[in-house]
Order: C-alpha cells, then structure tokens, then sequence
C-alpha cells in the first residue's frame, strides 16, 4: 500500500501540546477562551489535534511543567494568563516552541484555524496523495517561478511516478487493506500562501518553525504535504525544482514498509479536520474551532472587551440559526440561510402574495356584484 493512503487512514494527527499558566482564577472572558479551545480539541469530529492543560503559578507546579515555566517566566511577568503551545514531541529531538503568548492575545484565533488550512484539509479528504504548499517571498518573479515549476511538474509526476500496489489481505497491514472507498491515485495540487496575509501569519510560522534547520525568508519555500496534514519535507528557492518534487513523490507513492508512524519522516500540522469521515464514507462535520470567539485584547486603561458569547449554533438542511446573549445581557437569534432556504423561502412568499392578490380580487368581485 502507497504510504499517502496509509497515512491518511491509519496515521492519527500527533497533537500539540498547550500549557496555560495562571495565577489563581480565571476572569470570565479568559474562562471563556480556554474552554472553547478545550472543547475545539475534544470535538468528537473534526477535533482540533491539541491536548491543553491549565497549571497554577501561585502553588506547587507539577515536574513536567517547571522548565518550561522557567523558560517562560521572564516573558510572561505581568502576563498572566499565559499560553504556550508546543510542536508534538519528536524522537530524540525536543519539544519546540510555536505559541507563547497572553490569552487574549489576536494571534490566538488564527493559529487554531485559517482559510488555507480549511483548503489544505478539503483536498487531503478528497484523496489527493500530496499537497504542495507553496509559502511565497513577497517577489512576484522567484513566487511565480516557483509555482510555475511546481504546477509544470505536477501532471508530469502523476503520470509517470509509479504507485505501489494494494494487495488483497495484506499480511503487513492490519484489518482490510483499504478502509475508504477513495480512488488509489497519485493526484497532487499546489496551494499558495502570502506570507502578506493576516489570516495566514500564523500557519506560516508554523510552516517554518516545523523544520530543524532555519528556513529563508527572502525564498519562496514549498512544503510537502499528505495525510491527516502531515509535512514530508520542505524545499526552499533553488531547492524547488524537478527532482526534489519528484522525491516527494515517489517516497508517498512507494509502498508504506514501516506502519509506525513515528519512524516516519514528517511533522504534523496544528489543524482542525474530520478525517474520520474519509473511514466512515459520510459528509465533513465542519471544525468547531472555525466557529469560536476569542475575545479582543485589553483596551490600555480599560476591562477587557467582551464580545457576544454565542450560547448555540443549529445548522439545518436549510441554514444556520444562532442563539447569542450579548455583552450588555441582551440576547438576540438570527437565521442564515443556505441556497436551499432562500429557495423555500421565496417560494413560501410567493405563495402568500398570490394568496392574498387572490382573496383581494375575489372580494372585488363581490362588492360589485
């Protein structure tokens, strides 16, 4: 079996690690914040792939949690509550650093999610072995270059780099061999990402920080993506060129003769999917984290701004009603609808003018008879 099918059936997304240091209890806004990101990651689909505990200054701190505060405490003086978020632990190599940062902090919302990684996510559940995420420099003439380079050897990769074969009752893999209905194909694409962006800042801090070895800012840089948002490897400037995509390749389309996922090259990505969906043969849930509110950071001189607390969101088959108590204790319910319920409801009002034109002309009718 190909090691990009194997990877996006059986590979499990490693998890982030998120410590929040507070002291004492939280305000309610932080309360707020911590809980939705603890309910994103225990989303029972489409979680986000974080584990996130709490861990209180003012007594005693647990072992495994004192060098890392050590790092921190500098930094997070005067900044409490405090978050900061780690790269998954890699063999022989130590937990890096992604996030640190107050809670509050307008970072936050665009780590959990961006628009980018929704897409990357899309396309690996559709089947595509390998996505090439392209981050560009600022310089129109090395990003075009780059992604001409990419986009020219893309169909030339998927017809001519051979795809190991699926063999009936594996005696390597456990249970059936395949477990999606997906076609086995070598389908790649290219995605491109502005380092310019807002909504992308963090994604592309993650991209970078998730190679041991600097990346070049100057450079446009592709990253090599497949699985549950895996990172194979990543090339940079004149490293992006037909061979190393080519390698990319055929290491994804070679036959998986390691099932342990941590002997694997790669890092993972911070990113909310359903990828059990792709098992299960059902339609994406879409990711809770998509949906949370972070609080806006504290106005200097003032409380912390508190934004609509939404209490409930029901989707239906003809759009999304919305229940919010705002800041001020009001509450208020409002309805977006999909396609579908524009249609019903058009209809629906047609109806009702028809009927009334109808009964006004019949009562024309009778007063002048």
């Amino acid at each position: 079996m190909p090691v990009f099918r194997y990877a996006l059936e059986r590979w499990a997304a490693d998890r982030f690690s998120g410590v929040l240091f507070v002291n004492g209890k939280l305000s309610e806004g932080q309360d707020e914040v911590y809980t939705n990101l603890v309910r994103a990651a225990d989303a029972p689909a489409a979680g986000l792939n974080l584990d996130a505990v709490k861990v209180d200054v003012s007594g005693e701190i647990p072992a495994k949690f004192r060098r890392i505060w050590k790092e921190q405490e500098t930094a997070a003086a005067g900044k409490l509550p405090w978050l900061v978020i780690r790269y998954p632990a890699l063999a022989g190599d130590e937990q890096r650093v992604l996030f640190a940062g107050g809670l509050e902090s307008g970072e936050l919302a665009s780590l959990m999610n961006s628009p980018a990684r929704e897409e990357l996510g899309r396309r690996l559940m559709k089947g595509e072995a390998l996505v090439f995420v392209l981050v560009e420099s600022g310089e129109k003439e090395r990003d075009e270059r780059a992604a001409r380079t990419i986009s020219e050897q893309i169909p030339v990769l998927e017809k001519t780099v051979k795809v190991s074969k699926v063999i009936e009752d594996d005696p390597l893999v456990e249970g059936p061999t395949l477990k999606s209905k997906l076609p086995v194909a070598l389908a790649m694409s290219l995605l491109r990402v502005s380092r310019d962006d807002a909504r992308e800042k963090m994604f592309v801090r993650m991209l970078e920080g998730s190679q041991s070895s600097a990346i070049n800012r100057d450079a446009p840089v592709v990253f090599a993506v497949f699985g549950r948002g895996r990172i194979l490897c990543a090339f940079s400037g004149e490293s992006i060129k037909a061979e190393n995509l080519e390698d990319a390749a055929a290491f994804l389309a070679g036959p998986c003769s390691c099932q342990v996922k941590e002997l694997n090259p790669g890092v993972d990505i911070l990113m909310a999917a359903d990828w059990e969906s792709v098992i299960e043969d059902r339609e994406a849930v879409a990711p809770r984290v998509a949906r949370i509110q972070i609080p806006e950071p504290k106005i200097a001189g003032g409380a912390a701004t508190k934004p609509a607390a939404r209490i409930a969101t029901t989707q239906g088959v003809w759009g999304t009603a919305t229940f919010s108590r705002n800041a001020n204790g009001t509450e208020s319910f409002s309805i977006m609808l999909n396609d579908r319920g524009v249609l019903v409801v058009a209809i629906v009002v047609s109806g009702v003018v028809a009927l009334v034109l109808g009964l006004m002309l019949l009562r024309q009718r009778r007063v002048g008879k």
